[in-house]
């Protein structure tokens, strides 16, 4: 059984069954800002900051990666292929690097975007990281 090309499933997205708010003034554009500005705060944060040097040897193609992600899972656009949660798990990530996260998350989509659409990507980077939290192995430094 082949996935369609159209079919974009990210279980760590998906909206609820009893609908959630979608972006409304989000572009491809307003994705790629968000990403950079985003990665540029993790690269200099003193907590986050030495994970994602240590572990990220290419930049480019890592953020090209993130930036289809969010495409897919805000814009409900083709083009990622990845396993978020999987491609997480083996990396020793404490619960507080989790609310470092959002925090930064936070303050970069509050200001590339409206509040409607900051909203919409809190939502999803907070099911993301609750999953990720839920899903880490524990002895590893991680877990819930």
């Amino acid at each position: 059984m082949s996935d369609s090309p159209r079919l974009i499933r990210l279980p760590l997205t998906e909206v609820s069954p009893v609908g959630e708010p979608r972006a409304t003034a989000v572009t491809r554009e307003t994705i790629a800002a968000i990403v950079d500005d985003f990665y540029s705060r993790c690269r200099a944060d003193p907590l986050l900051g030495p994970v994602f040097n240590r572990v990220v040897t290419d930049w480019p193609p890592h953020l090209a990666k993130i930036r289809a992600f969010w495409e897919a899972a805000v814009l409900r656009q083709p083009g990622y292929a990845g396993r978020p949660l999987e491609a997480h798990l083996e990396l020793p990530v404490p619960r507080e690097h989790f609310s470092a996260w959002l925090r930064l998350w936070k303050a970069t989509v509050e200001s590339n975007c409206t509040p409607q659409d900051a909203a919409v990507f809190m939502t999803l980077a907070g099911r993301m990281a609750n999953k990720m939290m839920g899903a880490a192995k524990s002895g590893d430094g991680a877990g819930a």
